[in-house]
């Protein structure tokens, strides 16, 4: 996303145009998957939370996955974009498994050192038909880069909504997404400081804390609406206010990292796919790592 930035120079006014449309496309979208998952949670006989989510985990983290495999195409460490897609659906699996199905710590242990095992030897039998070994090294790190940056970490949201319901989970996103509205607006008005120039030169200081202060605010309206909720007892206002502040930093610092990929690459967005916004890693970067963070925190208050 655009982050915490003073102005987009990239930007064009078409770009403009076509983010405002397709940015409320996603946002309906987003609104009426939870909608059919909190519907069918509620049919007789579901065990498991969240099937909507599962689906779209494996299909987000494929396409994000191929993204970054290009970006890391592009830095010199040359990857197989297939391998990749594999390695994500793998981690999301794993996860999923090990959350949802497993009760015993080591069989959860097991399902995650399989599956990075798995990938591990996929990109090294991906070698054999060249009858080469240059480049097997590169694969195989992209590969378990990949694995576990658009796998294993997005599938914490799987298991957020194991213990919470689909409109908390939407309620998270849209602290973590309110810091991007939030930095983008104060540091386009008031944006002077550079935050960190040589990697992202548009973001501001001014952009950061109007992030970390859209999120606490959000955060904090949103523990006003849980208080009352029997799952999420313990998030009130003050707990939805630092959870905001926590998010926010976070969201950024995967917005900077995201920004480090592409930098390294040349490139100003990860991909393609979503006229005016980009590809699916500039979407969902701040979503990346806030998810196990949130799972984190929310275990222990």
């Amino acid at each position: 996303m655009t982050g915490f930035h003073g102005t987009d120079p990239g930007a064009t006014p078409f770009m403009n145009r076509m983010r405002l449309v397709t940015g409320p496309i996603l946002v309906v979208a987003l609104v009426l998957l939870v909608l059919l998952d909190a519907s069918l949670c509620t049919l007789p006989g579901t065990q498991v939370q969240g099937p909507v989510i599962f689906l779209l985990l494996l299909v987000v983290c494929p396409l994000g996955a191929i993204e970054l495999s290009w970006l890391l195409h592009d830095s010199g460490i040359p990857g197989r974009p297939w391998i990749a897609a594999c390695g994500s659906i793998l981690g999301v699996l794993a996860m999923t498994i090990a959350s949802v199905c497993m009760t015993d710590p080591v069989d959860s242990t097991a399902v995650l050192g399989t599956c990075l095992a798995l990938i591990f030897c996929l990109a090294i039998s991906s070698a054999l038909p060249a009858r080469s070994v240059e480049g097997t090294m590169s694969s195989i790190t992209s590969s378990l880069c990949t694995t576990v940056y658009i796998g294993i970490l997005p599938a914490f949201w799987m298991l957020l909504r194991q213990e919470h319901s689909a409109w908390f989970i939407l309620g998270l996103v849209l602290v973590i997404k309110s810091s991007d509205i939030g930095a983008f607006t104060v540091g386009m008005l008031a944006g002077r400081r550079k935050l960190i120039y040589w990697l992202s030169p548009g973001k501001t200081w001014e952009g950061f804390l109007g992030g970390v202060g859209s999120s606490a605010l959000v955060g904090m309206i949103m523990g006003f609406w849980l208080v009352q909720d029997s799952d999420s007892p313990a998030f009130g206002p003050l707990a939805g206010l630092l959870v905001g502040a926590v998010m926010a930093i976070v969201g950024q610092a995967g917005d900077l990292i995201e920004s480090m990929f592409k930098r390294a690459a040349g490139r100003k967005d990860s991909g393609t796919l979503l006229p005016g916004m980009g590809g699916v890693l500039d979407v969902v970067d701040s979503l990346i790592w806030t998810a196990p963070v949130a799972w984190w925190i929310l275990r222990l208050i």
